[in-house]
């Protein structure tokens, strides 16, 4: 319990500090990758809202085996995290 209040607590200065410098914004040509929701599925590609995936395993999965380097992930409905994401050489954004 203490150390969920510990992230609530961390992510709430987080967001505040994102709201007094400015709305959060992805770059301008960063692949969406969408996340969570209605009928989501890791055996979509989770690049439209229509079509997301289900886990950020996946998520992990399209970012490294993508030339890309920037993405914004759209969280489209409350998920659980149960594996970590890495994106070493790559730009994350979490929206």
């Amino acid at each position: 319990m203490k150390k969920k209040l510990s992230i609530l607590l961390a992510l709430a200065v987080i967001i505040a500090t994102f709201l007094t410098v400015g709305a959060l914004a992805a770059p301008e040509n960063a692949t969406a990758i969408y996340v969570g929701g209605n009928g989501a599925s890791d055996s979509y590609d989770g690049l439209s809202p229509e079509k997301p995936v289900a886990t950020l395993g996946k998520v992990s999965s399209i970012i490294s085996d993508s030339d890309d380097s920037d993405f914004v992930v759209y969280v489209m409905a409350d998920i659980t995290a149960t594996s970590s994401l890495r994106t070493w050489d790559k730009n994350l954004t979490l929206m």
